[in-house]
């Protein structure tokens, strides 16, 4: 790759980069592009940075289920918000977290917790174990 010769080329790539507005949707856009080129990034820390965020002035700011979360996303903070402040040409790009225990969805364990929580995505469920008599609790 060759270096720009002239100032008029060098400004034409400055303006290029300034050409990108600082909006949630484009933050959104460009996260979801460096995820998905960089193959060494954990899964964990892919799905987290995918995950939705606040964007409120210069703080980008994620809501984590645990801090393990928060320990795999630290170690993609740097690379990240140095690719993020050299693209929309904004050195002051700062990526917050906050760790929100109940941002994590429960599991269910048990037979009767499973059955339950696929009656409240499917109501029908309920009314064909009625119909047919059936016993959940095993």
């Amino acid at each position: 790759m060759s270096e720009p010769n002239s100032q008029s080329e060098q400004e034409s790539i400055v303006k290029s980069e300034e050409s990108i507005p600082l909006t949630k949707e484009n933050l959104s856009e460009s996260i979801q592009q460096y995820v998905e080129e960089n193959k060494a990034i954990d899964i964990m820390a892919k799905n987290s940075l995918k995950s939705d965020f606040e964007f409120e002035g210069n703080q980008i700011t994620y809501k984590l289920a645990n801090p393990l979360e928060k320990d795999k996303v630290e170690l993609e903070k740097g690379a990240l918000l140095n690719h993020l402040r050299v693209k929309f040409n904004e050195p002051n790009l700062n990526i917050n977290y906050v760790i929100d225990v109940q941002t994590g969805s429960s599991r269910p364990y048990t037979p009767k917790e499973k059955f339950e929580a696929m009656m409240n995505k499917n109501p029908a469920l309920a009314k064909l174990r009625d119909k047919l008599g059936l016993d959940t609790d095993y």
